[in-house]
């Protein structure tokens, strides 16, 4: 029914639950609210919709469909704080979206300790890159040879 899960997912993961709500109130409403908030939730870090899936976005929206049927209840308020803290450690980079062993990109730029330098790279042919020479001098200068 929906594009990341379907009423199965949910009803095997929350059993208690598959009885008091019928499949087509959870697959017809809340679980394309469910994906929704995922996707907006994860969209400042990465790509959405995902293609392929990883199961913890699948995880996610398991979850996030039963909070948004269970939230007025005990257990919907307690897994509402733990869907909060797994959000953030994602977008924080404390979690990582993987896909079949493999890290999603989250648009995040390679970064490097020593940024001290700007690169001497452009977009000419690789044969003419050259060590910048501010790079080239503190090493001299490291080791006592100017």
């Amino acid at each position: 029914m929906g594009r990341y899960i379907d009423w199965d997912d949910v009803a095997n993961s929350y059993p208690d639950w598959a009885k008091a709500a019928s499949a087509n109130s959870v697959g017809n409403l809340w679980i394309p609210r469910a994906e929704d908030e995922v996707d907006a939730r994860l969209a400042p870090k990465y790509t959405v919709p995902f293609t392929p899936v990883p199961g913890l976005v699948r995880d996610l929206c398991i979850d996030l469909a039963y909070f948004k049927l269970a939230f007025a209840s005990e257990k919907g308020e307690k897994l509402g704080k733990i869907l909060d803290k797994r959000f953030e450690a994602i977008l924080s980079g404390e979690m990582v979206l993987t896909t079949s062993g493999a890290t999603l990109a989250s648009g995040e730029r390679a970064w490097s300790s020593h940024q001290d330098y700007p690169t001497q790279f452009g977009v000419d042919n690789p044969i003419n890159w050259a060590v910048g020479s501010a790079w080239a001098y503190d090493q001299q200068e490291a080791r006592g040879q100017i």
